[in-house]
């Protein structure tokens, strides 16, 4: 799910200046189905953004899409995604500690999850 006009691959110029948070890891569909859920409510909410774009000097919009891979062979392995347009390390840290907080809010049986960068111009 990306906003129009951006396509899920590095090489958009809107991604390409930013990159993703990603965590991969073994989820049962239950799990996977809620931590999706609320990462699309976060995101179409506006939730995740909220005061972090506006605490950093800048107004616009910073989240590009997010995504799900599955990179199951044999087990339930995925991966969550969610891209932006930003290297700012500090509105990457509190978005971060939003994005880990939100994703697993109601889950039952949740565990903290461990979202990692990946820069997209590399």
């Amino acid at each position: 799910m990306f906003k129009k006009g951006i396509e899920p691959e590095w090489g958009d110029p809107q991604n390409r200046i930013g990159g993703e948070f990603f965590c991969r890891g073994n989820m049962d569909p239950e799990q996977l189905n809620g931590y999706w859920n609320n990462l699309v409510l976060a995101v179409v909410g506006e939730y995740l953004e909220g005061e972090i774009c506006t605490g950093s000097g800048s107004s616009s919009s910073v989240i590009n899409g997010i995504r799900v891979v599955d990179k199951s062979k044999g087990y339930p392995m995925y991966k969550l995604e969610l891209w932006v347009n930003t290297k700012d390390l500090s509105v990457r840290e509190r978005l971060r500690g939003k994005l880990m907080d939100v994703v697993v809010d109601g889950i039952s049986n949740n565990r903290k999850l461990q979202f990692d960068w990946k820069d997209h111009s590399n």
